[in-house]
């Protein structure tokens, strides 16, 4: 780092406080309980993927974040390798 312009060498220092500050953030509020937002995410994640993602009381706002993340990824695996995990069984 000593080849570094000194503003770039500050800029990245402030980089790395703020990723630290927000990942700490980020912590706390996985644990927060979910409410109307998380059951906006749920019914995304049930628009993505019909067979996935059904609400039940209790979760919090990091399960319907991961909610998302599963109906996306079935949903890819789908269109990449002809499975049909996504589509309702009648």
């Amino acid at each position: 780092m000593s080849g570094m312009p000194p503003l770039l060498r500050r800029m990245l220092m402030v980089l790395v406080i703020a990723l630290t500050v927000l990942a700490g953030f980020g912590v706390r509020w996985r644990s927060q309980p979910g409410g109307n937002g998380t059951r906006f995410a749920f019914a995304v994640a049930r628009t993505i993927c019909p067979t996935q993602a059904r609400f039940r009381k209790g979760v919090s706002v990091a399960d319907g974040a991961h909610a998302i993340d599963r109906a996306a990824l079935l949903r890819a695996g789908d269109r990449i390798f002809g499975t049909s995990r996504c589509t309702p069984k009648p």
